[in-house]
């Protein structure tokens, strides 16, 4: 009841359920995204290599970073790897930006987790932490089962994958500037 009425809440909705949005949209069309960006699907599917190293990397590198300064203070930040991601596909130079799209993508999964979990405790206290992490799970599901569908229609409607990332840069923006204004007042 206390979460769902504070205006915070409300700012880092967009923060938490975007990479999972975009990144279930990004991995479900990956060969359109590949023939679309000029790159093979076996190149693309080669650079999961580098997603899941860096997601593993920044997992547990992020632990020591949330103890010294917080997960208040870090999750502004935690989106901007994702966008960085996205804009690197964007532009995508050639076959070496397959392999620093999908790990940059994986810097922002692997920190994710571990500052949500900590956010949650931090700003609602550990004894609601279960219900604020089902609310969000909940919230997660929801998106990452709308986001292929509401992908699919736009490839099926002729829009262009720079198209696609260009909005998905623009909400990546968008919701770090709601997370920054939800600690704006602390």
């Amino acid at each position: 009841q206390r979460i769902l009425s504070g205006a915070q809440f409300w700012l880092l909705v967009p923060a938490v359920l975007l990479p999972a949005f975009w990144a279930t949209a990004l991995f479900l069309y990956q060969i359109s995204i590949a023939e679309q960006l000029g790159w093979t699907s076996g190149l693309l599917a080669t650079a999961f290599v580098a997603f899941a190293g860096t997601r593993i990397v920044s997992s547990l590198g992020v632990g020591p970073l949330i103890d010294r300064w917080s997960a208040r203070a870090l999750f502004p930040f935690y989106l901007l790897p994702f966008g960085a991601g996205l804009a690197v596909a964007w532009f995508h130079p050639g076959s070496w930006s397959a392999f620093l799209y999908m790990g940059l993508l994986g810097v922002t999964m692997g920190m994710g987790s571990n500052i949500k979990s900590a956010l949650w405790a931090e700003l609602y206290g550990e004894e609601v932490i279960g219900s604020v992490r089902s609310l969000f799970s909940a919230l997660m599901v929801f998106s990452t089962a709308l986001s292929p569908f509401m992908i699919g229609w736009l490839l099926d409607t002729d829009v262009t994958m720079t198209a696609i990332l260009t909005g998905a840069i623009g909400s990546i923006l968008l919701a770090t500037l709601l997370a920054f204004a939800a600690f704006k007042k602390e």
